[in-house]
């Protein structure tokens, strides 16, 4: 009965979530890919990695400690940290075809990522500080651990190739989706995942 409970629980999370990313607007993959690739290369664009998009309500983007607010179609860099309210939704799309959506309370920052188009190798590494992200890889993670890593507060993630649904809550969000589960009185952020 516990094993059931537990496998419940985490279907109506699962669907929550899979729910509410299915809802934003979906952005044309090979476009955006086009449109990054076809980019002249000046120094200005060599800095650009990826391009947000699907915005659905307000996204702040930190850079060279300049706060940005972003409307859609914005340039990502190395090192830019994109945070998001509690009820918006965006996604963050790589040179090399990584998708990234970001649900409410996102709070995630670029660390590293590395790509070579004409070899199709490279590296990615994003930090998730808060919020939920389902990701599908692109060409960098070809299984080959290290290349495609996510870092949580408490837990760093290889990822190989696959879909997933990441999250780091708070003591009161596993509580709400959690019930069964009880954290001692001084539990700080908790690690989610569900990789599929």
């Amino acid at each position: 009965m516990a094993a059931m409970m537990t496998f419940n629980k985490f279907s109506r999370l699962h669907a929550l979530l899979l729910l509410a990313f299915s809802c934003m607007p979906l952005i044309s993959l090979a476009e955006q890919a086009t449109e990054l690739s076809d980019q002249s290369a000046t120094p200005m664009q060599t800095e650009q990695v990826g391009v947000l998009g699907g915005l659905y309500g307000s996204v702040s983007l930190k850079r060279d400690g300049s706060e940005i607010s972003l409307t859609g179609g914005n340039n990502i860099q190395v090192g830019d940290r994109i945070r998001a309210q509690s009820d918006q939704l965006f996604q963050l799309i790589l040179r090399d075809e990584t998708t990234f959506t970001f649900g409410g309370g996102a709070d995630v920052t670029l660390d590293v990522f590395d790509y070579d188009e004409t070899t199709g190798v490279g590296q990615l590494q994003i930090t998730q500080h808060a919020g939920l992200m389902k990701f599908a890889t692109g060409r960098i993670a070809n299984g080959q651990a290290g290349v495609f890593r996510i870092n949580q507060p408490h837990t760093n993630i290889a990822v190989l190739g696959t879909m997933g649904v990441l999250g780091v809550l708070t003591p009161e969000q596993v509580t709400q989706y959690f019930p069964q589960i009880s954290l001692p009185d001084a539990s700080g952020a908790i690690s989610y995942a569900a990789l599929m």
